[in-house]
């Protein structure tokens, strides 16, 4: 439940960033809607945190390990989705 709660995070500031946008759809959304993905991320990030907390003492080290592989599929799964938009625009 961590992994996915560090994922929903991960994805949501991701995706909070114009640049990433801009990959991903094409466009840049709205300051409210890129304010909402960021406040959603790390209120996800907190609660991943807060499921955590409470199965150890190595919690804190899982928790972080748990959060680099959630950072790196999102970051893979956005770099997906451009490169995939980027060859449908080709054709």
């Amino acid at each position: 439940m961590t992994a996915l709660f560090a994922f929903i995070g991960m994805l949501c500031l991701c995706l909070s960033m114009t640049r990433h946008q801009r990959d991903v759809v094409g466009r840049p959304w709205s300051p409210r809607i890129s304010g909402g993905l960021r406040g959603v991320g790390w209120a996800a990030l907190l609660l991943s945190f807060g499921v955590a907390l409470p199965d150890g003492a190595l919690a804190i080290l899982r928790w972080i390990g748990e959060l680099s592989l959630a950072a790196l599929a999102a970051v893979a799964m956005c770099a997906l989705v451009s490169s995939r938009r980027r060859r449908a625009g080709r054709r």
